[in-house]
C-alpha cells in the first residue's frame, strides 16, 4: 500500500527509491552520514582537550616538584653560604634541621659524615693553633735580632745574635772582644734556654728587658776564658755603657815583677811549680776579669783589684799547658794557684790563708771541676 508522500526534489516515487539503499530513503541515509561525521569531529576535539589538560597537568606537577626541591635546598642553605665538607664553621653559621625539614618530611636523619670530617679538621686546626700560640707565648720577649751587652765598659762590648726561633729553641751567635761562640740553645721553660758543651753551660734568661746571660761549669767548654767574658744583660736597643773611669790605686801594674814578689814566689812555690809559673806567665795571655774589679794604678794603667782581698790580681793562661792566678798585696803577701788542667796547687806566705784560698781561686777550681790542693805548710 502506497501513501501519498512529498518526494521533494525527486520527481516521483521511483526516483526516490532509486536513490535509496537499505530500508530508509536516501535522504535519511545522507543525513545520518552527515551526523556521523559531526560526532567524529566532536570526539576528536574532546580527545585533544583531554590530552592538553593531561599535558598541562604533567607540566604543572613537574614545576611543583622542581619548586619543592629548590625550596628544600634553599631552606637547607639559608643564612648564606653553606660550609664545605671538612671546613670548620662558627656556631652562628650552623642551622639545626628538625626531622620535618629533612627530605620527604619523614624524619630522616642528617648524615653525620660531614660533621665528623669537620670536627676532625677543627681538632687538627686547634692543635696547630695551640702549637702556634705556644710558640708565640714562649718567645714573646725574644726576637730574631742582635742584642748588645749593656752596663759594661765599651771595651767589654759584646753582641748576641738570635735567629731561627722555634718552639724548641733558637740559634745564637755570641761575639766577644776576643772570640766568637755559635750554637743552638734549647728552651727549658717559657723564659729560660740553655746551651751546653764540654762541661760548660750558658743560660739565657729571657725578660722584657732583654736577655740575661750567665755561665756555669767549665768556661773553656763554651769557648771563653772565664764567666765574666760573656755574662751580662743583652738588650735589643742602645746599650748603656759604664764610663772607663776608675779610682787610681797605690798599686803599680808591674807589681808582680818586683823583687819582693819574685822572691816570695820562689820561696813559696818550690822549684817545679815556679818553673811552670814562669812558663805560663811568660808565654801565655793575661785574661780580662770582672768589670766591677777594674781599676787603675797610680800611673793610670788598667789593673784589676780583688774585691775580697784588696790585692792586685793577675790571671794568665797558656793553652794546653795551664793557668796561673796570682794576688799580690803591697806588703809582700802572695796568694798563688798554679793549674795544669787537672788540679790547682795553691800557695801563700800569709799564715791566715795557708789552709784556705781566696774566693776567686776556690770558685775557679770549683767551676772547672778541678781539684784544689793546699801546698803551703
Amino acid at each position: 500500500m502506497k501513501y501519498d508522500r512529498d518526494y521533494g526534489d525527486y520527481g516521483n516515487e521511483d526516483d526516490y527509491y532509486d536513490d535509496y539503499s537499505g530500508d530508509r530513503p536516501a535522504r535519511y541515509r545522507r543525513q545520518a552520514s552527515v551526523m556521523s561525521f559531526d560526532s567524529l569531529d566532536i570526539r576528536k576535539q574532546k580527545m585533544i582537550a583531554v590530552a592538553a589538560i593531561v599535558t598541562a597537568s604533567i607540566c604543572l606537577i613537574a614545576c611543583i616538584i622542581v619548586l619543592l626541591s629548590g625550596g628544600k635546598n634553599s631552606g637547607g642553605n639559608s643564612g648564606g653560604n653553606t660550609p664545605a665538607v671538612g671546613t670548620a664553621s662558627s656556631p652562628s653559621d650552623e642551622t639545626e634541621l628538625s626531622p620535618s625539614d629533612s627530605e620527604g618530611g619523614q624524619g630522616e636523619e642528617i648524615p653525620s659524615a660531614p660533621d665528623d670530617t669537620s670536627s676532625a679538621d677543627v681538632s687538627s686546626d686547634t692543635s696547630a693553633n695551640v702549637s702556634s700560640e705556644g710558640e708565640k707565648s714562649r718567645n714573646n720577649a725574644l726576637k730574631n735580632t742582635a742584642y748588645s751587652r749593656s752596663k759594661v765598659k765599651k771595651s767589654q762590648a759584646a753582641t748576641l745574635t738570635v735567629s731561627n726561633i722555634k718552639y724548641e729553641g733558637f740559634d745564637f751567635s755570641l761575639k766577644l772582644s776576643s772570640t766568637k761562640i755559635s750554637g743552638y740553645a734549647k728552651f727549658k721553660s717559657d723564659s729560660t734556654a740553655e746551651y751546653s758543651n764540654s762541661g760548660g753551660k750558658l743560660t739565657f734568661s729571657i725578660t722584657s728587658s732583654g736577655v740575661s746571660l750567665t755561665m756555669s761549669g767549665k768556661p773553656a767548654g763554651v769557648g771563653v776564658s772565664k764567666a765574666s767574658d760573656c755574662e751580662g744583660l743583652y738588650v735589643s736597643g742602645n746599650p748603656e755603657y759604664i764610663e772607663d773611669v776608675a779610682e787610681k790605686s797605690e798599686f803599680v801594674k808591674e807589681l808582680r815583677k818586683s823583687t819582693m814578689v819574685i822572691s816570695a814566689l820562689k820561696s813559696t812555690l818550690g822549684e817545679s811549680d815556679y818553673e811552670l809559673y814562669e812558663l805560663i806567665v811568660g808565654s801565655g795571655s793575661e785574661l780580662s776579669q770582672l768589670p766591677s774589679e777594674l781599676s787603675y794604678d797610680k800611673n793610670g794603667k788598667e789593673i784589676y783589684v780583688d774585691a775580697e782581698m784588696k790585692c792586685i790580681k793577675y790571671i794568665y793562661q797558656l793553652q794546653n799547658v795551664g793557668e796561673v792566678i796570682l794576688l799580690c798585696s803591697g806588703g809582700g803577701s802572695i796568694y798563688c794557684a798554679v793549674g795544669d788542667g787537672t788540679e790547682y796547687r795553691y800557695y801563700s806566705n800569709d799564715k791566715d790563708y795557708k789552709s784556705k784560698a781566696p774566693k776567686c781561686i776556690s770558685n775557679t777550681a770549683r767551676l772547672k771541676e778541678d781539684t784544689l790542693r793546699y801546698m803551703s805548710k
